[in-house]
């Protein structure tokens, strides 16, 4: 049998034992202290350290609303930023300042509403809608004025959506104490008749009586206009006169002359050009943001801008070049862009800057690689533009044109 050996004491360095003999357990009772760990003395707390976790705890409990409270109270606010709502519109409504929302975010989130919105539309927009209701067209051009300068500003600004401007002109022309209201809306485009069939018919009238909304007008016309600009061969449209629901000098947004331009912006184009805003060749330099989008507009083939950006004041700026870079660059369908821009040209009027024999070397330049490369379309390409009706006009019109000038040669001084 093996004899009964003692346990061998293992001592863990720096572990405190506690003290279990009778006496000691005797005395641990006689304190009465809690069960756990024991409490440590207020002369032993670090202040620094109490401090500390005190703020800790204290910007925990805070709620989010009571953080921006502190942020915006401790931050410098202006004496204009701590009027009431109601003030401060009073002292846009009297100085129609379009800068003042913008110079400062508490002014701006004041003043976006839809009641400033609609406001700031009718006082621009108002006086002349009152002026030219009733007429479908405007009969004559209008100087600027300070209505334009309010329209232009108003464009440019984010809030004014096409949706927000035809409600404001609904809006505006139920308020007006009118006898009668129209029953039906001249069409603001007008095409000749182009197909066989009568479906296919793009007719001088009127929108049906039941539109009656300035967004339904728009639709009817809008979609005239679309079906015009998906034909390939196009005549000259009866009439593209404005609506007058801009000014005349009022400029056309940047956004919207120089492209890529969706569905929405299209339309928004279409609405400004035909409510009556132009390019200002000289007091501005949307002419030159003009002249890159119709580029663009050429490269992706897309009429309908083709067409707006030349109503809009680009036609009288299209020269040879410009129909030799949409035979060579243009994207979709070169024929229906090339018809296009010559239907342009006709309704500003010829002119010496189009050189037919430049436009000729250029087609017989792609006819000869078209052969090399046995390219077909290419060949097909030269063969239709050749045989437009477009093309044939302007043969003619230059052939009438270089006859006048040996007729009449111009005296040299």
């Amino acid at each position: 049998m093996y004899s009964k050996m003692e346990h061998t004491v293992i001592k863990i360095p720096g572990k405190r034992t506690r003290d279990t003999s009778k006496q000691a357990k005797e005395a641990r009772k006689a304190l009465k202290r809690p069960s756990g760990r024991p409490l440590k003395l207020d002369s032993s707390r670090n202040p620094r350290r109490d401090s500390a976790s005190m703020a800790v705890t204290k910007f925990k409990s805070k709620a989010p609303q009571e953080k921006l409270v502190t942020i915006f109270t401790a931050s410098k606010v202006a004496l204009l930023e701590k009027l009431p709502t109601e003030l401060m519109r009073e002292i846009y409504f009297l100085s129609m300042n379009l800068s003042l929302p913008r110079s400062s975010s508490i002014i701006g989130s004041v003043l976006s509403s839809e009641s400033v919105y609609s406001w700031t539309i009718d006082f621009a927009f108002a006086t002349l809608w009152g002026k030219w209701h009733g007429d479908f067209y405007r009969t004559k051009h209008e100087p600027p004025n300070e209505y334009s300068e309010m329209q232009s500003a108003i464009l440019r600004c984010r809030w004014a959506t096409l949706s927000r401007l035809l409600k404001a002109k609904d809006s505006w022309r139920k308020k007006q104490p009118f006898e009668e209201q129209p029953s039906t809306l001249c069409r603001w485009f007008c095409a000749p008749a182009y197909g066989k069939g009568k479906n296919d018919l793009i007719n001088f009238g009127h929108v049906p009586t039941h539109i009656i909304s300035e967004e339904e007008y728009l639709d009817e016309d809008y979609l005239m206009f679309c079906k015009f600009t998906a034909n390939q061969y196009v005549g000259q449209p009866v009439s593209f006169m404005d609506t007058a629901d801009v000014e005349h000098c009022t400029e056309i947004p940047e956004s919207l002359l120089l492209g890529p331009w969706s569905d929405a912006q299209m339309r928004y184009l279409y609405w400004v050009v035909k409510s009556g805003a132009r390019i200002d060749w000289l007091r501005s330099t949307s002419g030159e943001t003009a002249l890159t989008g119709m580029r663009n507009a050429i490269i992706e083939g897309d009429t309908r801008a083709i067409i707006l950006l030349g109503w809009a004041g680009v036609s009288g700026k299209i020269d040879e070049n410009m129909i030799i870079f949409a035979l060579r660059e243009s994207g979709s369908d070169k024929v229906r862009v090339f018809n296009h821009l010559l239907l342009l040209i006709d309704s500003a009027g010829w002119n010496s800057k189009i050189s037919v024999p430049n436009i000729k070397g250029t087609l017989d330049e792609i006819k000869i690689k078209a052969r090399q490369r046995k390219d077909k379309e290419r060949l097909k390409l030269v063969k239709d533009i050749r045989q437009s009706p477009w093309f044939e006009r302007l043969v003619e019109m230059c052939d009438f044109d270089t006859a006048a000038s040996k007729a009449y040669p111009t005296k040299s001084l």
